[in-house]
């Protein structure tokens, strides 16, 4: 338990060790508290096992105790991707009022491209801009080392589309998605109460859970980003495991 407090503690400077992208995405500060509430929640369920089946005096009761924990993590990854399976990830307002759009921010690939999934996004954004859905529009995201902002990159892309009826704004601090919502959380909602937050179908679930959990309403409206089925497996198992940890550690 010391350990994993120390390592909460000195996170900050284990994540400016590695800050780099890797498979695409921001290798960040979230990543490695992640991987100490892995650790975390692995010996707190072995030792709870160990506990139970003491009790019974079972043999190789640390083998059995690994065994049903990984299968207990493997139990909550699945019911945590069910439940993301089975959100509507398209929530578009009745009516065309106009609304603030968000696009979160999302990997910046080499000489400051957006990559394929951010530039799905904005095209997202552009087309309810056209439907008469939103009149502003905010990009959101940090810096990765050597690059623009994700907010940058998205805004660029955005500007080569010529279109000029839209207020916009960008958020370049943010590093996570939690951020991003506190982000909308303390500064756009004071501005504006009709929101739409756009991003892709497998990470919305994630969204709308944390929009809830800090009483944000809003609008959610998913990209048009094609996955293979490689690709869908990968995103999907990964935003599982997000989900399932911010729901146990707020992360």
């Amino acid at each position: 338990m010391s350990l994993i407090l120390i390592a909460f503690v000195y996170s900050d400077k284990i994540y400016h060790s590695f800050s780099y992208y890797y498979s695409g995405e921001l290798f960040s500060k979230a990543v490695v508290e992640y991987i100490i509430a892995s650790i975390y929640l692995f010996f707190v369920l072995v030792c709870l096992c160990y506990l139970v089946f003491s009790l019974f005096k079972k043999k190789k009761i640390i083998f059995i105790s690994i065994i049903i924990t990984l299968f207990l993590i493997f139990l909550l990854v699945i019911s945590t991707a069910i439940y993301s399976a089975s959100i509507n990830y398209s929530e578009l307002p009745k009516d065309k009022n106009g609304a603030m759009g968000i696009v979160l921010g999302a990997a910046v690939w080499s000489i400051n491209k957006p990559s394929p999934t951010l530039a799905a996004r904005v095209d997202k954004a552009i087309e309810l801009a056209k439907k008469g859905f939103i009149d502003e529009l905010y990009f959101t995201g940090g810096k990765a080392p050597g690059e623009i902002t994700e907010a940058e990159a998205a805004y660029n892309y955005y500007n080569k589309k010529k279109l000029s009826n839209l207020k916009i704004h960008m958020e370049k601090k943010s590093s996570s998605t939690i951020q991003q919502i506190l982000f909308i959380k303390n500064s756009l909602l004071k501005k504006r109460k009709n929101i739409i937050i756009i991003s892709d179908y497998y990470h919305l679930a994630r969204v709308r859970e944390i929009c809830k959990f800090y009483n944000i309403k809003a609008s959610y409206v998913s990209s048009d980003f094609n996955l293979n089925i490689f690709s869908r497996f990968y995103y999907a198992f990964r935003e599982s495991v997000a989900l399932a940890y911010f729901w146990l550690f707020g992360l």
